[in-house]
């Protein structure tokens, strides 16, 4: 959600004694996140921590390079202009001399590096800092999530940025003990205006009522069928996924004392069928849905159209941000898929139990962040 300039990226990094050219490029890595690349000339090699320091000074958090590049020259193209396509990728790898990890604790520490980052774990040495291995804030997060997971160990983010090494933060944790892996129990709640909001939802709520609906907070897919998708199995796949997760059929109702909550519904998304004339109709038509403004209060936050233009189908799916976001997106698609797949075969899906809601979530949340 920030503005990165990368031109203020690359005036930061001229600055820098010793470089005489520098570009920045926002590139993804293997499990979809962005990361910021500083490609720089010098006679040189720079320290990267030394880099990260400087620009650190100068720049915000979020516009300071995961890694940087040090090339002797530019590639050029045949008109004397950078070629961006010839810069070599960035190697994610420890710059330190690499020490394979030697007890348990430490081996299963490597091995949730290597899959939050993407990395194999022969890769990832003792002494690795995990944020110049490509690490960022989101995926400390990430890492969090799956040492709780993983080890039932209770991590936090300062822990992370202060021990970046499997060394290191092993040496923290060796002296905790685990946890249960059941951090957040379903809450009954008696009164449905009981049942508030998280945090984040109640930000888009706030927003939504302020501004008296918005599509800014839409997050659209639409994707192209094969000529063989059976279009009532597809109705019923979205049927099952609907029934799985109660936060893609909620609402969101304001109590007496003017809070939000959040009421499961028995509504399922239809999915409408509209023939259209012409790929600029076609065009029109996904514009203005991805442009619909949803009444958060009356209907649930998703839709769904299939658009047929000749014989080619083309799926709409647009969901607001309140019950969904760019993590959301894998699982949807994975377990459409899986549910898709099995009923085709008249098999019943086989998917993860759902010990969780997301309400369930969000009233744990509500209860940890309280008092002191």
């Amino acid at each position: 959600g920030f503005r990165i300039e990368l031109g203020e990226i690359e005036n930061a990094l001229l600055s820098y004694e010793g470089i005489r050219q520098s570009v920045v490029l926002a590139k993804e890595n293997s499990s979809g996140l962005k990361y910021l690349v500083g490609y720089y000339v010098s006679v040189t090699v720079v320290n990267p921590d030394d880099l990260s320091v400087y620009l650190s000074e100068r720049l915000p958090e979020y516009m300071v390079p995961s890694v940087y590049v040090h090339l002797e020259e530019f590639p050029l193209t045949i008109n004397g202009k950078l070629d961006r396509r010839a810069l070599p990728e960035p190697n994610f790898t420890g710059d330190k001399e690499y020490i394979a990890p030697t007890t348990i604790l430490e081996k299963q520490l490597a091995e949730i590096y290597g899959e939050v980052l993407g990395l194999p774990v022969e890769s990832i040495g003792l002494h690795d800092d995990f944020f110049r291995l490509g690490g960022n804030s989101i995926m400390a997060i990430k890492l969090i999530s799956k040492i709780h997971q993983g080890l039932g160990l209770q991590v936090s983010v300062a822990m992370v940025f202060s021990h970046k090494t499997v060394f290191g933060l092993a040496g923290v944790l060796s002296g905790l003990e685990s946890e249960s892996s059941e951090l957040i129990r379903p809450v009954v709640v008696y009164n449905p205006e009981d049942q508030l909001l998280s945090f984040a939802q109640e930000r888009l709520w706030f927003i939504e009522n302020y501004e008296g609906g918005s599509n800014a907070y839409n997050v659209p897919m639409v994707f192209r069928l094969d000529a063989g998708t059976d279009l009532s199995v597809l109705h019923d796949s979205f049927t099952i996924l609907l029934e799985r997760h109660d936060i893609l059929r909620s609402v969101i109702l304001t109590s007496h004392e003017g809070m939000g909550y959040q009421k499961v519904t028995d509504t399922f998304v239809d999915l409408s069928l509209k023939d259209v004339e012409s790929f600029e109709d076609l065009e029109g038509c996904l514009s203005h849905e991805v442009g619909r403004v949803f009444d958060l209060s009356k209907e649930v936050p998703l839709s769904l159209c299939i658009f047929k233009l000749d014989s080619v189908y083309y799926l709409s799916i647009v969901i607001h941000h309140i019950a969904f976001d760019g993590w959301s997106r894998d699982i949807f698609l994975g377990e459409l898929s899986t549910i898709y797949k099995s009923l085709l075969v008249g098999e019943s899906p086989v998917l993860p139990s759902m010990a969780l809601q997301y309400r369930d979530f969000a009233l744990w949340q509500r209860d940890y962040l309280s008092g002191d």
